[in-house]
């Protein structure tokens, strides 16, 4: 809104324009913290047995129950 009412007073020096938008914005935290990926072993591990983007895999996981994917996890199982 302010700067809309900033550009329809396009031809007033840049000053004046710099003092409004000083005066009239409310200094705020304007910057919230990254939203960090929450790890899931049922998503990685469909993911690396089937080849899958993250966009198929979200699809995949609805479609299959939880018993197929104890199964993918135990074939992706290494032994040591």
């Amino acid at each position: 809104m302010y700067a809309n009412e900033v550009n329809r007073r396009h031809a007033t020096e840049n000053k004046l324009q710099y003092h409004f938008l000083l005066n009239s914005i409310r200094p705020l935290k304007r910057f919230a913290k990254w939203v960090k990926k929450v790890e899931n072993d049922d998503f990685d591990a469909i993911q690396q047995y089937y080849g899958y983007s993250n966009e198929k895999t979200v699809q995949a996981m609805s479609l299959l129950s939880s018993d197929q994917i104890n199964l993918v996890k135990e074939k992706l199982q290494k032994g040591g």
